[in-house]
């Protein structure tokens, strides 16, 4: 079973709504912040906790809301 991530029912809209060119880009625009979390981690001598953007977000709803809402408020 998916376990889906909460996201506030307007957000939940706006994804639903979008093109497949903007879906491209939100997940590029995923990608990118992962990548600069682990980046950052790096930089501190840390290892990664995760390698995989799903298994990231699904541990970090809180950063996958933020970075989802921002995208969203472009």
């Amino acid at each position: 079973m998916v376990k889906q991530l909460k996201l506030e029912l307007s957000y939940k809209d706006k994804l639903h709504n979008l093109k497949a060119k903007d879906r491209g880009r939100l997940i590029s625009y995923l990608y990118h912040n992962f990548s600069e979390v682990n980046h950052e981690r790096s930089l501190n001598g840390e290892k990664w906790l995760h390698n995989k953007l799903w298994k990231y977000l699904k541990a970090n709803p809180y950063s996958y809301r933020n970075w989802v809402k921002q995208f969203l408020n472009q």
